[in-house]
């Protein structure tokens, strides 16, 4: 019984480290490639719009005036794409995070499962139980 709960805790704990990614926006690298063209086309397209309505503020109000108005709406608009960049960032990371305490909880409530059985063996071979949080360490930096 205790060595059939053991290996299904010791299944999930390596399903759950090795196999399963944390949350990513990896794709194929042409759709970055597509993305990067359709960014600098955008860029270029809002380059041209700010050059427009800076001409034809000129031509309604002073020069001065014109620029004046053309630069508060490009910090205007650099400043809301700076929120929307940090809201992303914040959204992943809260993923991130949450991706890593689940993980935490599983190993944990598998720690505590195990408990007892475990103890004893651990506690006779230190030099055993230091090499395997050792390994053990070594695969959750790689894979967390």
């Amino acid at each position: 019984m205790m060595s059939a709960l053991i290996s299904a805790i010791e299944v999930a704990v390596i399903d759950r480290l090795l196999n399963n990614k944390p949350p990513s926006t990896t794709g194929l690298k042409w759709i970055g490639a597509l993305c990067m063209v359709s960014f600098t086309l955008m860029v270029l397209g809002m380059i041209f719009i700010i050059y427009a309505g800076h001409i034809w503020l000129s031509n309604q109000y002073s020069a001065e005036v014109a620029a004046l108005v053309t630069g508060g709406l490009c910090i205007v608009l650099a400043l809301l794409v700076l929120l929307g960049v940090y809201s992303f960032v914040r959204y992943k990371r809260n993923r991130v995070r949450k991706y890593k305490e689940d993980v935490t909880e599983l190993v944990s409530s598998g720690a505590e499962l195990l408990g007892e059985y475990v103890k004893a063996p651990l506690l006779n071979n230190p030099k055993s139980t230091l090499l395997l949080a050792a390994i053990i360490g070594f695969i959750a930096a790689r894979k967390i």
